[in-house]
């Protein structure tokens, strides 16, 4: 933890919440993985070297038992031999098998990234949830504030007329309660922004204390483009579809490579001389594999079923997205109307009350009737409230859905 912040934006808590959450450290290790697995297989176009060291003995060797006149009689090799000699390849042609490697690493890479990346969006539902939450407490607190005042004053005044003699102990208690009601509001709402706020504290690695603030956030401008990680998700798979197929066809394809044969060895070449010499041989050959070839209509089917399954995955994410989006944008409209009827409602609420408490300070009304009205528009300004932070939530979560700004 780090030192407080007394105010925070919604904007920094969700960049926090990203940089702070432990899976994020995995994009560098796979970005970090897959160059290097790429530099290991450029290094398969350098020479292939192998040396090798061989002692035997053998039970019998080649000999000749033709005496030729005037020819010497070739004397057999030894029964021990021995080779040291080193085995030397290059690739000429891969028929495309190492880039398709290559590829396919960097596609699985990608891959591997985008699957966290959908998971890091995750974290962003998250974050709005607490940041609204805690911010319907701090807007329900405005809304007390307001009502405090006004008992406040009334307690005041009916403190003033009970000492005067002029009203009944009862009106004054009547006020003292209700003042005593409010705190205990104040109290479980405290105790909840606190909750949440330790929680978000959690997520976004910085202390925030009860007396931390969060701002409001502005009216988003909405967008029904869908950018989300996961349609990302279902594009890589389609490609790295592609590319396994491609890879596997890599495999029927000849390929052509160099090879030489480098030792020094008893018998040599010629296994007539019994002695230590040096030698050599190279050529070019060719290697064709045709058993690859009986698996060919086989991996075309699995990389096509594999796009198709792809495929269906993203119809079935847009689906889901676009009718999260279609209840979003309904909740939209629906908040639009209410803070609309919200603010005529709190306009007759205090009208009410401004009536209510003229009344109620000339004995027309009761303390408890007065009580009632105040706490009515207390209730209008609290629903206000929920409805605004409401219509934020849903703004935000409708691109939360989208996936875009966040």
């Amino acid at each position: 933890m780090v030192a407080q912040d007394i105010k925070i934006s919604l904007d920094s808590c969700l960049i926090l919440a990203r940089r702070n959450y432990p899976q994020i450290k995995q994009l560098d290790l796979l970005v970090k993985t897959g160059e290097a697995t790429v530099t290991i297989l450029n290094k398969a176009w350098l020479p292939q070297v192998n040396v090798n060291a061989q002692a035997s003995y053998q039970s019998d060797v080649t000999s000749f038992d033709i005496n030729i006149p005037g020819f010497p009689t070739p004397n057999p090799p030894n029964k021990d031999q021995y080779k040291f000699y080193a085995d030397i390849g290059q690739i000429v042609y891969d028929g495309g098998s190492i880039s398709l490697q290559k590829k396919l690493t960097r596609a699985n890479a990608k891959l591997e990234i985008s699957k966290v990346e959908t998971e890091l969006y995750k974290l962003n539902d998250r974050v709005l949830q607490l940041y609204f939450g805690i911010l319907l407490s701090q807007f329900h607190q405005k809304s007390l504030d307001l009502l405090e005042k006004d008992l406040v004053e009334q307690i005041n005044k009916a403190t003033v007329a009970f000492n005067a003699k002029t009203i009944a102990a009862n009106t004054l208690y009547l006020i003292q309660a209700e003042k005593l009601k409010l705190d205990q509001r104040r109290i479980e709402l405290n105790a909840q922004k606190i909750q949440l706020l330790q929680t978000l504290s959690i997520f976004i690695n910085r202390n925030l204390e009860a007396n931390a603030e969060l701002l409001e956030p502005s009216n988003p401008v909405l967008s029904p483009v869908i950018q989300r990680p996961e349609l990302q998700l279902v594009d890589q798979q389609i490609y790295l579809a592609n590319l396994q197929w491609k890879f596997n066809r890599s495999k029927s394809i000849p390929k052509i490579n160099l090879f030489g044969q480098f030792g020094y060895s008893n018998p040599a070449l010629n296994f007539l001389k019994n002695e230590f010499q040096l030698y050599y041989l190279g050529g070019i050959k060719l290697n064709w594999n045709f058993s690859a070839l009986y698996q060919y209509r086989s991996d075309y089917k699995v990389s096509i079923l594999n796009k198709n399954l792809a495929e269906l995955q993203r119809e079935s994410f847009l689906f889901n997205t676009r009718l999260n989006l279609m209840q979003q944008n309904q909740e939209i409209q629906k908040y639009v109307q209410l803070l609309k009827s919200d603010k005529e409602l709190i306009e007759l609420r205090i009208k009410i009350k401004n009536a209510s408490k003229s009344q109620y300070e000339n004995g027309i009304i009761t303390t408890s009737d007065y009580l009632r009205e105040l706490n009515a528009e207390e209730q209008a300004r609290t629903t206000e409230y929920i409805h605004k932070v409401q219509f934020l939530q849903a703004q935000y979560l409708f691109y939360y859905y989208s996936g875009i700004n966040l």
